[in-house]
């Protein structure tokens, strides 16, 4: 009767046949491409064994083997006892062992984490799609280590656990084809998957129609691909979003006011300035509009990348005018009393007009009209708001008194002297509007942007604007307020639009009609800002739009990981559905040796069929003269391996200094998907160095249970344990328990190991870096004084830039300002040009120190004693502080002649009895009508010419301090006596491209350095500023006019607050003298330096006829700089990244060589060392050891068959080794007395019948 092959639960045709498992990555990356070189590459090759012409096959023979015939006549008369005898034990036995990691339910959970991912994946790329990326993070570049970081770990680990099941899937495979009804063949009894490389296990597993293996490698060549693309599955872009804040109003617009005819020129000044220089608006105001400010709840106002929004009041205003469409002579008649006579006729004219859309003509005053012998004719204009009826025409809103403007020429009659003829005539009647209506205003900090909404209702506003804006122009540039001049009303409010006359005759109504309409434009705004505003304290819900990186799904790399993991899932399931009810069950794990020996025990039959098919050579020599040594054990594959991580270590340490040296590797585009590859391939190259280093542990993990057999006795428990059957960890714990070091290096570097890929995934980021190169400046301008003979007065140019910038004075606290080109604060600087042409549509900027032209004031003290100070009654009959210093008149001081100064006292609103601070510019005693009193010729001279003319120096004596009213007495005086003249100084400045020429960047202001000051080799002149003689109509600080009260046009009244930074009472704090003086002398120079930067340049193609001393462009030295590119995204290596990898990679050179050493020593020197690292496994095993074939060769003689009881097989694996007590297994040459013979095998050293005789080597040696 034919021996049993054992019992078993299920033994389904196809399974272990057409099913292979999913390949997965080990907690070290396991791989069979690098365990074992090809089967027909060394001798004692199962495969490549030829059949000998005869054999001799013990279980064919009786005469072969006792042992073994006593186990088949047992299993035979146990089979023929039938019903009648006693069932044994393994009769009896379910067998219900099954690989864990191939067991329903793994495989089933496999599926569903696959599927969970896969589902992941498509909800996250839909969401990312769909809402512009999945959600805002903070620090852009940590953020994105982490989701880089993270998803390769997670992909990492899950592979790891997936190559449990690929490894058991080609470990069991052939086990599991034993229980198949297809009959065995000898490539399936010498199939050894775990020794085989990758591709060879696809390519042979294909061809035995191991679909199972084939399908498992597969998936872990998809999940190894899934961790590559892992890096690159997360980017971060900058996105804005909106979101509700809480939103403080800081005023209302007043739609009662009173004093509407208040003088108050701050909106004058602002207009000047927002129309002379690069001046934005104060915060509040628009081109057309005025609005309610707004900030957020802790005072801060919007940024640019955090803009602020808001639906607020706007207050709108305008005018709407009617043109002149007839006239007539209403009146005429003599003035009485007048001037009259032959050659003179004063005459009042009263007109009637006529505008367009209304019916009735209307009177709007009397005109007062001058003839003489040679001039019979006059050009006048009118402006009259007190008109009766005040809103004569219907036409026009009626919400304010409307207004006429006339201009008109009036000749002389012919006929009668006494009687006028109207030549030419232009009017409008007008009459402005303003309403509130709400707008949304978006506040960047720098530029609101404000929308009208639509359809809003608008709410009138009763105040009279035209008045208010007449009231708003310095009464100096001439009244804008009823009455007529041979000057235009709106060219003198002039000064805000025109910059020259424009004569009466050239007016007609359409040029009236616009300029009131642009006057409204430039004022009306301005004025309801300063006018109609009163703070407030009221909330607001409002929105803010905050830039912050977001993350986003790389759409075709998540497309690309959501297949793979539908396709794994689906394979993972399917094994999973086909292995459910079919799976294959043993009384124990077959793959150890111990349970290897059982089943041999249970089923003879195999080892008998094994050996009918294998050559009688390949039986007696397999063990024991191989040659064989795993790939990754030999020497040349070691070498390499080592040479590999040198040159990687290497690698990183060199990129490291040269991204720290040069800011970065090299140039990349962040845009589109190169990302993928400088996050990828660093991971690739680890995972390579990983799957090396889990092949070399797991041949270590394979080898280590027989090398400890071959060294020493070992206990039935050893060969009960596979350590390729643990996890990492416990694996570790095991070798340390049994002292294989090896093994334990082997699994600590393992273990550090699968960081790598995940550590070299964030190896790399794309930071913003600039790069610079050497350039030279030229040098397009220069500055030059002004011709000793120019006048200021003659200069009406010269006059209208000093207006222009007494208005940028006032508005520096109040406006955004930003510095004309070429200019930044109290500098100027040359107009600077590259060789080649710049590209504004890239960001470059150049960095270059270069010499900043200043107006430095070197002060000192006055002397106490050279100087009379007091309290007395000034002119305006209020007391004031007085200076006071003697005459000095051709040489000669005149102590007699004291020149008194009253000092300018500062306006507040302390009570009269209270202090007062004063500050002032004073300059006595050289008075010009003092000097011509006592015909101090010289000193007039020289003095009218020191003003009127150009000076490349001028000395101003500041004094300022605090009196008591009440008491009449001085609290404090500082008196300050400053020589200004123009220095250069080495500052470094950025300039950036603004329309394709070179500006200084307001962003990254200029740094000087102070310390370089010197004085001009060509000095400047410095500009006259009128503080102490009032010569001319524009001074340079403005006459500044607030409630009706006009302050003297000194730095002293634009610096104190609320026209300037400074508080009134540090006029009064000896403390702070160095304060005062500091801005004092920085108003002036920051005044200096716009006058110089347009009236005291030259070159570039400007008018320089009014400068001497201007120099030859072409002999201006060039200023060597550096071009920087500032959007370039350099790929920038991570340091503790680089240190982290260094670190593991130099504990892996240290193994390798460690044992390299050890392997050396261990083949010239046969004892042990402790040590020693490397265990002697040199021709351990051969090829395909763990094959079926190869493990009955190894256990065909062994004497171990005879210690296992009939009821054995329904033990469990731990009551079986305990069963076999204390005994102790060696491998290597054993003497089998009964046999007469020597074998290799695994046995015990019974002491009789079968003896250890030594390992393999030994033996050979003796």
């Amino acid at each position: 009767m034919e021996p049993s092959r054992g019992h078993r639960a299920h033994a389904p045709e196809d399974f272990g046949i057409e099913f292979d498992e999913l390949p997965a990555l080990s907690l070290s990356f396991p791989s069979q491409s690098t365990q074992y070189s090809n089967r027909n590459s060394e001798e004692g090759s199962i495969t490549n064994s030829q059949d000998p012409p005869e054999r001799t096959n013990k279980y064919v023979s009786s005469k072969a083997d006792p042992v073994l015939e006593t186990l088949l006549d047992k299993t035979a008369s146990s089979a023929e006892e039938g019903n009648e005898a006693p069932r044994t034990a393994r009769e009896h036995q379910t067998p219900n062992w099954t690989p864990k990691w191939l067991r329903t339910t793994t495989l089933g959970l496999f599926a569903g984490l696959f599927l969970l991912f896969a589902l992941c994946l498509a909800a996250l790329l839909g969401y990312s799609l769909h809402r512009d990326g999945l959600f805002n993070i903070g620090d852009g570049t940590t953020q994105l280590y982490v989701w880089r970081f993270g998803p390769t770990a997670t992909l990492t680990l899950t592979a790891i656990f997936w190559t449990r099941v690929e490894f058991q899937a080609m470990l069991y495979l052939p086990w599991i084809s034993l229980g198949g009804s297809k009959p065995l063949t000898k490539e399936t009894l010498t199939l050894d998957y775990t020794t085989m490389l990758s591709p060879m296990v696809l390519r042979r597993s294909w061809r035995e129609k191991h679909y199972f293996v084939f399908f498992t490698v597969l998936v872990s060549f998809l999940l190894k691909a899934q961790v590559l693309f892992a890096p690159s599955l997360f980017s971060i872009s900058i996105q804005r979003a909106d979101h509700d804040v809480d939103i403080s109003l800081r005023d209302i617009f007043d739609l009662d006011i009173d004093n509407e005819g208040l003088e108050e020129s701050t909106a004058y000044y602002m207009s000047k300035a927002l129309r002379n220089f690069d001046v934005r608006p104060p915060y509040g105001v628009t081109n057309n509009l005025a609005y309610q400010t707004f900030t957020r709840s802790d005072g801060s106002r919007g940024t640019v990348n955090e803009p602020l929004t808001a639906i607020v009041d706007g207050l709108f205003t305008g005018v709407e005018c009617l043109k002149l469409q007839n006239h007539l002579i209403a009146d005429q008649h003599r003035k009485e009393p007048g001037l009259s006579g032959e050659d003179v006729q004063q005459l009042i004219v009263s007109l009637a007009l006529q505008f367009e859309g209304c019916e009735d003509y209307m009177r709007f005053g009397d005109l007062e009209i001058l003839f003489t012998k040679t001039n019979d004719y006059d050009a006048t204009w009118v402006l009259n708001s007190n008109l009766a009826p005040d809103r004569p025409c219907s036409n026009l809103p009626q919400q304010s008194p409307q207004f006429v403007y006339f201009a008109g020429v009036l000749r002389q009659s012919p006929d009668d002297k006494f009687k006028v003829e109207v030549v030419n005539q232009a009017a409008v009647l007008c009459a402005s509007n303003a309403s509130i209506a709400k707008v949304q205003v978006i506040d960047d900090g720098i530029d609101p942007k404000v929308t009208l909404l639509p359809d809003q209702p608008r709410t009138p506003v009763a105040a009279n604007f035209w008045k208010m804006i007449a009231s708003a122009v310095p009464p100096m540039y001439n009244d804008v307020d009823d009455g007529h001049t041979n000057k235009a009303p709106v060219e003198a409010l002039a000064n805000v639009l025109l910059d020259m006359e424009l004569p009466v005759e050239s007016y007609d109504s359409e040029l009236m009609h616009q300029s009131v309409s642009k006057l409204f434009e430039a004022l009306g705004p301005l004025v309801g800002h300063y006018r109609l505003r009163q703070p407030i304290n009221d909330t607001i819900t409002g929105s803010a739009t905050m830039a912050r990186p977001r993350l986003l799904v790389t759409p075709w790399i998540c497309a690309s990981m959501l297949t793979i993991f539908c396709i794994v899932s689906y394979i993972a399931g399917f094994a999973a559905w086909r292995h459910s009810g079919n799976a294959q069950r043993w009384a124990k794990n077959p793959t150890t040796i111990l349970g290897t020996l059982h089943y041999f025990y249970q089923n003879p039959e195999v080892m008998a069929q094994v050996e009918s098919l294998l050559p009688l050579e390949t039986l007696m020599t397999l063990w024991s003269h191989n040659k064989f040594t795993p790939l990754v054990l030999r020497s040349w594959v070691r070498l390499a391996f080592l040479i590999v991580n040198t040159v990687v270590v290497g690698c990183l340490v060199t990129l490291l200094l040269l991204s720290n040296s040069n800011h970065g590797l090299t140039d990349v585009n962040v845009e589109g998907y190169s990302h993928f590859v400088w996050a990828s391939l660093p991971a690739f190259v680890a995972l390579g160095i990983a799957l090396y280093i889990s092949s070399l542990d797991r041949i270590l993990r394979e080898l280590s249970i027989l090398y400890r057999a071959s060294a020493k006795p070992s206990g039935i428990r050893d060969l009960n344990y596979s350590l390729l059957e643990m996890t990492g960890i416990r694996a570790l714990f095991f070798s340390l328990r049994r002292r294989i070091w090896s093994t334990s290096l082997s699994q600590v570097l393992v273990i550090v190991c699968s960081l790598l890929t995940s550590l070299a995934s964030v190896l790399f980021t794309a930071t913003m870096t600039p790069m610079s190169s050497t350039t030279n400046l030229r040098q397009d301008t220069s500055f030059s004084p002004r011709r000793s003979n120019f006048a200021y007065g003659a200069d009406k140019n010269y006059l209208a830039t000093q207006r222009a910038v007494a208005s940028v004075l006032l508005s520096q606290g109040d406006g955004n300002l930003t510095f004309s080109r070429n200019t930044y604060d109290d500098m100027i600087f040359n107009v600077y040009s590259t060789e080649d042409a710049l590209d504004d549509s890239t960001d470059l900027s150049v960095s270059a120190t270069i010499p900043a032209t200043r107006l430095e004031g070197r002060c000192s003290r006055i002397p106490r004693d050279t100087y009379d100070i007091g309290v007395a009654e000034s002119p305006n009959g209020n007391p004031a502080p007085y200076f006071a210093q003697s005459l000095v008149c051709n040489g000669t001081e005149h102590p007699s002649i004291r020149g008194r100064e009253f000092i300018y006292v500062l306006r507040t609103d302390d009570d009269p009895a209270g202090s007062t601070y004063f500050a002032d510019v004073v300059n006595p005693p050289v008075e010009l009508n003092l000097l011509s009193k006592h015909h101090c010729k010289k000193e007039f001279n020289e003095t009218a010419m020191f003003y009127l003319y150009p000076a490349t120096s001028r000395v101003y004596k500041l004094v300022w301090g605090e009196f008591s009213q009440d008491a009449g007495e001085l609290k404090f005086f500082s008196a300050w006596e400053c020589d200004y003249s123009w220095y250069d100084v080495a500052t470094e400045v950025n300039l950036v491209i603004v329309d394709g020429a070179l500006s200084i960047d307001p962003q990254r202001p200029p740094r000087p350095n102070l310390e370089t000051s010197r004085p001009r080799d060509v000095p400047l002149d410095v500009p006259y500023t009128g503080e102490v003689y009032d010569l001319f109509q524009d001074n340079l600080f403005p006459t500044i006019v607030r409630n009706g009260t006009s302050e003297k046009a000194t730095r002293f009244a634009s610096l104190v607050q609320p026209n300037g930074p400074l508080p009134k009472e540090i006029f009064g704090d000896p403390e702070r003298e160095m304060e005062v003086l500091e801005h004092a002398n920085h108003i002036f120079a920051f005044a200096a330096a716009n006058i110089a930067s347009r009236h005291n340049r030259a070159g570039n193609g400007l008018n320089s006829t009014a400068l001497s001393d201007v120099p030859d462009p072409e002999s201006l030295p060039s200023v060597e700089a550096r071009l920087w590119q500032n959007d370039r995204h350099r790929l920038v290596q991570s340091p503790g990244v680089t240190y982290a990898l260094v670190a593991i990679l130099g504990l892996v050179i240290f193994v390798l060589v460690w044992s390299s050493l050890s392997d050396m020593v261990a083949r010239h020197r046969r004892e042990t060392h402790r040590w020693l690292l490397e265990m002697d496994i040199r021709d351990l095993a051969p090829e395909g050891f763990r094959s079926i074939a190869a493990m009955v060769v190894l256990l065909r003689d062994s004497n171990v068959l005879g210690f296992f009881s009939p009821d054995s097989g329904a033990m469990s694996s731990k009551e079986l080794a305990a069963s076999l007590g204390d005994l102790h297994f060696r491998l290597g040459w054993f003497r089998d007395e009964k046999k007469e013979e020597m074998v290799f095998t695994i046995g015990i050293d019974d002491g009789d019948g079968f003896r250890f005789m030594g390992g393999k080597n030994d033996l050979g040696k003796e």
